[in-house]
């Protein structure tokens, strides 16, 4: 029996922002590619 799967929503294009991030930390670079570290979203 064939299975068939649900469409994937279409993803966005470009680094996501705000409220658009889903998890709890980030890694934090900043302009010029350096590495500051993994923060919670909020401190972040």
């Amino acid at each position: 029996m064939a299975r068939f799967h649900q469409p994937v929503p279409p993803v966005r294009e470009g680094p996501r922002v705000n409220d658009q991030i889903g998890v709890t930390s980030v890694r934090l670079v900043d302009e010029n590619g350096e590495m500051l570290g993994v923060l919670p979203v909020q401190d972040a």
